[in-house]
């Protein structure tokens, strides 16, 4: 929103920019302002349910917790307080995994092509001289590579090799669920985050935020009474129960 649109009641002003967010946004723990003046001398932040506070004050997803990620850009998601488990070394797409050396890759392109990449020589042998390449490329849905142990069927980003070993098949990034905090929709090789009515997709391409929380209630019911409570004005009202004892008509099963 630019500066002539803000009402300063509604909105807060972005120091070096002049742009205005939703008041909300101020000192919620989430950078909203390119120059980070919405989260400063904010003192104490508290972040949202379902969201975890890093060291540094910013909130992410709980779901980010232990992802092997720094999401929190102090890595304090990822810390020993959490006892995360690494998740077991897989080299990145594209690359292959030298065999008998700790987490180390190559290229896929490296490997068999006469020249030593890893440091004991382990993408190139015996196996490399094999033509499996030659008979299996009508087998691999994708791609063949020949590797020192026989030929390997490789897959484009965003799929993953099939269980008969030949056929490429989409990686689904949505399950398990997470990775979005509301919405996710997988595609043919990627995926995207999108947000319900009444929130925005944050910078980060992941989260969502409200944009008026003051839009936001918890509805109690029980036996005798309705209670809604606004959750950005900590009220509580009692809502009148118009139609009391309803019963069903003798023509009713």
């Amino acid at each position: 929103m630019g500066p002539n649109q803000c009402n300063l009641e509604k909105h807060f002003r972005c120091k070096s920019t002049d742009f205005c967010i939703p008041i909300a946004w101020h000192c919620d723990g989430s950078n909203d302002c390119s120059d980070h003046s919405d989260e400063q001398d904010c003192g104490q932040i508290t972040c949202a349910q379902n969201f975890f506070k890093c060291n540094n004050t910013n909130c992410v997803f709980k779901a980010y917790i232990c992802d092997g990620k720094d999401d929190c850009g102090d890595n304090s998601d990822e810390g020993a307080e959490h006892a995360c488990v690494p998740p077991p070394f897989k080299c990145p797409h594209g690359q292959w995994q030298c065999p008998g050396v700790s987490e180390r890759c190559v290229n896929i392109t490296s490997v068999c092509d006469d020249t030593p990449d890893c440091p004991n020589g382990a993408d190139e042998g015996e196996g490399c001289d094999l033509a499996e390449c030659e008979h299996q490329t009508g087998q691999c849905s994708s791609f063949c590579q020949k590797t020192p142990n026989g030929a390997l069927c490789v897959c484009p980003p965003g799929s993953e090799i099939g269980e008969d070993g030949f056929t490429c098949i989409d990686t689904n990034e949505c399950d398990p669920p997470g990775l979005c905090s509301q919405q996710c929709t997988n595609t043919k090789g990627s995926y995207f985050c999108s947000c319900q009515d009444g929130y925005v997709l944050e910078p980060n391409k992941h989260t969502c935020k409200a944009v008026n929380h003051t839009a936001a209630f918890l509805i109690i019911s029980n036996r005798h009474s309705i209670l809604v409570a606004d959750l950005k004005e900590q009220g509580l009202e009692r809502v009148p129960i118009i139609v009391e004892n309803v019963a069903p008509s003798s023509g009713a099963t």
